[in-house]
């Protein structure tokens, strides 16, 4: 992962852990599954498919089996990922 990238993150969402890979995507039921099955940090866009209304009903559910993963982080726009407002 681009260093400036890393330190976005840490920055912007106080991880302490080290972030070596993970997986970006705007759906609940394709990337951020991909990311998740794969034991990647999972990072979705508010920009994409999956609304804002549909990410806080999946996590009403989340603990239930068979319910979709939710991200490890959610963005408003990719541009963040690139420290563009």
């Amino acid at each position: 992962m681009h260093a400036g990238l890393e330190c976005h993150l840490r920055h912007s969402y106080c991880t302490h852990f080290v972030l070596c890979c993970g997986v970006q995507g705007d759906r609940l039921d394709t990337d951020i599954v991909l990311g998740a099955e794969g034991g990647l940090k999972t990072i979705m866009p508010l920009t994409g498919v999956t609304t804002l209304e549909e990410l806080e009903d999946a996590k009403k559910v989340a603990d239930q089996p068979g319910a979709l993963p939710i991200p490890d982080y959610v963005i408003n726009s990719v541009a963040t990922l690139a420290g563009l407002p």
